[in-house]
């Protein structure tokens, strides 16, 4: 069964990365495991048993001197490994013969000299102990691997003396332990108790009997109704699940000494539905382990995921991300190895394990699997830390359906009267072509504006270190009328605008043209000094990078453009942040396309303050003076969705477009023109149906804003390189490691 198992999900690995089927084929491996343990353990017998009777002696017993430690290792005789007698020396260990084995002659010897284990260790035997390797020995020293390593096998039914009592398989082992303690059954219990003991095993909550004895006045129940009634409650899978959560360290705060709140609660949720709707155990550990693997993964099977993110999380101010990875890893190889396996695997984490069969090479290969994820190992102290989604639960997917479904109507209704709309711009470009300024255009969450139109309003003309008067700034041809020209000697302030946290969304547009592809701040908001707050955008050797700090070095987050832009012409730049306390919530546009960044620097995680700096354009406390020009600055309260960054990219202005005949214009113009109708039409069908769309999406984006999120596992696009670790230290790496299973599974 576990070979079937293994081959029909390991067929959904074809096509992934390495890593990818890694974590494929270790949850068909743990699955498979349980399902050995399940069946192995169903059997008993009056034989010695080796796990429960004989390797705990060997273990605390002799072990120490001939185990697997080979520095404390004596007389070259390792004793842990008794599976392969034929590498112990001759005369060591005999099956059946007790008395011709030394094992058993040293540890009955009555000669201090002689006697194991030696008495200056203070670990000798007692006498039950020595009665015990004794029979083993006589039975034929059978040696057993770790519980979940054991292939199943039906065992016999015990015979029993009261056959009778018997009314399935489990009786008879049920009865088989009692009478050899000489104990018989007790009576069978009153209904109400039965029922009783059946709600609370598998309800955790006491039935009202006396309600349900007048529900069911004239029909009484039978002990299989009552078994069904209690499967049927929402109950039974909240009581299953306690065990469940309790080895996955379900837990919605972080840990550690901040202990801040997040939402794990999902997940929880998400396995309490999965006992209520009785999932296969093959789904439930595909799903937790790499339910993200899937192809073409459903919200609830990722969800699933939050598994292997359950384990405390540091925010601490001083924390080191790459610690606290470590850390964070280094949790998911052990629980999961726990929870599956029921195996100790923290200690391969430093060496090879003392008695289960992994090597600290193979701790590392699980670990690099784990790995791989897109997470920072920097804690948001209140809420959850990439990689995270929402999770609407099954009731606010179906109302998600609706909304969706809604929106795509009022845009179908939109999008029917497009021939009346041409007509109507036609009309609406020529009355406003002279007054295009007049016209409603992109105020939606507009909170400042600044054209550099020749003058200085509500510029500050001061310098930045002395507050002296300095020279006054020049003006040049710009992207659209006049532009700031900047030659490294005007610092223009634009005060107090601008004023933005790590929990505030917004987005910065300018347009830029560079004099030289030297460093530069385009604009900053930012404070000087090692513990400054605040935010830049930077041009350097032809790369854009923004930075945003909330805390000195312990709060940052910054991107920066992977492909060079040295051209000395205007560029339209656009940046925008979604409030996430991630760098990946930034984002980067080049006139109006989205451009390919990397991540600088990823670890905040703690609320922060506005800058107490004001707003400036072309300096900033940590780049130097900038060379080239600026023009139309625009600030928003909100992320800016991309078609509406693509509108801001068109250089030429409203009034342009608009006396273009619409054959003239570009495909960017005809969407602003047609957006610039949209946004004024005043009244008909067409202003209805703007009107309803509006309603629609804002609908969506209202219930969209307020589900609530999950903590998930997710694939970096590109492996993490993992490493041995010397004594488990995240600062000692050793060799590189691949990711891979251990050979024991």
């Amino acid at each position: 069964m576990s070979a079937l198992v293994s081959t029909s999900l390991g067929a959904w690995c074809i096509e992934t990365s390495p890593i990818r089927r890694n974590r494929f084929h270790l949850g068909s491996m743990l699955l498979a495991f349980v399902l050995l343990a399940s069946f192995g353990c169903l059997g008993g017998t009056e034989a010695m048993d080796f796990r429960r009777d004989i390797q705990p002696i060997l273990s605390n017993h002799c072990f120490p001197c001939h185990g697997p430690d080979a520095a404390e290792r004596k007389a070259n005789l390792r004793l842990d490994r008794l599976d392969d007698l034929d590498g112990l020396p001759e005369g060591i260990l005999i099956p059946e013969h007790p008395e011709s084995s030394a094992i058993i002659h040293r540890v009955l010897s009555q000669d201090p000299a002689e006697r194991m284990p030696p008495p200056d260790t203070h670990l000798e035997l007692n006498s039950q102990q020595k009665k015990q390797l004794t029979q083993w020995v006589l039975e034929g020293a059978q040696w057993q691997p770790h519980w979940s390593f054991i292939p199943p096998s039906r065992p016999p039914l015990p015979e029993v003396h009261h056959a009778d009592w018997v009314r399935n398989p489990i009786d008879a082992f049920v009865l088989h332990l009692l009478e050899l303690q000489g104990l018989t059954p007790s009576p069978r219990a009153e209904p109400h108790t039965l029922a009783r003991r059946l709600s609370l095993a598998l309800t955790g909550l006491a039935l009202d009997w006396d309600r349900l004895q007048e529900e069911d006045a004239g029909h009484p129940r039978r002990y299989e109704d009552w078994v069904e009634h209690c499967l049927a409650s929402p109950h039974y899978g909240e009581a299953m699940a306690l065990p469940w959560l309790d080895a996955a360290r379900y837990a919605d705060t972080h840990g550690y000494q901040n202990d801040g709140e997040r939402e794990m609660w999902p997940w929880r949720d998400w396995v309490i539905h999965a006992f209520n709707q009785n999932m296969p155990y093959d789904q439930f550990t595909i799903e937790q382990l790499a339910g993200d693997l899937l192809p073409m993964p459903e919200v609830d099977q990722i969800i699933a995921t939050g598994f292997n993110r359950n384990h405390r999380y540091n925010s601490e101010g001083g924390s080191i991300p790459q610690e606290v990875t470590t850390e964070n890893v280094a949790d998911r190889v052990e629980t999961t190895c726990a929870t599956w396996m029921g195996v100790t695997m923290q200690c391969a984490r430093c060496h090879d394990h003392k008695y289960d069969p992994f090597s600290m090479q193979e701790y590392y290969g699980l670990f690099a699997i784990f790995h791989n994820i897109t997470e920072s190992g920097r804690a948001i102290r209140d809420g959850n830390s990439e990689p995270y989604i929402k999770a609407p639960n099954w009731h606010q997917q179906e109302t998600l359906r609706t909304l969706h479904k809604a929106r795509e109507e009022a845009q179908q209704r939109l999008d029917a009267l497009h021939p009346s709309i041409e007509r109507d711009l036609v009309t609406f470009s020529r009355w406003h072509q002279q007054d295009a300024s007049q016209l409603n255009w992109m105020q939606d969450g507009l909170i400042h504006q600044r054209s550099f139109e020749g003058h200085l309003q509500g510029v500050d003309a001061r310098t930045i270190e002395d507050q002296d008067p300095m020279p006054l700034p020049r003006w040049g041809k710009g992207i659209r009328g006049q532009g700031a020209v900047l030659d490294g000697q005007w610092k223009g302030s634009l005060g107090d605008i601008g004023r933005f946290t790590n929990q505030t969304p917004y987005t910065i547009s300018i347009w830029f043209h560079p004099d030289s592809i030297q460093d530069g701040a385009i604009f900053s908001r930012i404070e000087d000094g090692v513990g400054g707050k605040g935010y830049q955008l930077t041009y350097d050797a032809g790369h854009f990078a923004y930075l945003f700090i909330s805390q000195g070095y312990a709060g940052r987050m910054g991107i920066e453009s992977l492909e060079p832009f040295t051209e000395k012409r205007w560029y339209h730049l656009t940046v925008t942040y979604d409030a996430s306390m991630s760098a990946r919530g930034l984002r980067l546009f080049i006139d109006g396309e989205p451009v390919a960044c990397r991540i600088t620097q990823n670890n905040d995680s703690n609320p922060g303050a506005v800058s107490s700096q004001p707003f400036r354009i072309g300096v900033s406390s940590m780049a130097e003076h900038l060379f080239g020009m600026l023009d139309e600055l625009l600030i928003f309260d909100r992320v800016l969705k991309p078609r509406e960054i693509h509108w801001l990219s068109e250089p030429s202005s409203l009034g342009t477009i608009l006396s273009l005949e619409s054959t003239q214009r570009s495909p960017r113009q005809k969407e602003v023109a047609r957006a610039l109708y949209l946004q004024n039409v005043s009244h008909g069908p067409v202003h209805q149906a703007v009107k309803g769309l509006a309603e629609a999406q804002s609908r969506l984006q209202a219930f969209v804003d307020d589900l609530p999120t999950v903590m998930i596992m997710q694939e970096r696009d590109s492996p993490r390189p993992t490493h041995l670790l010397e004594r488990g230290q995240y600062d000692r790496p050793l060799a590189l490691v691949e990711p891979s299973l251990p050979k024991s599974i």
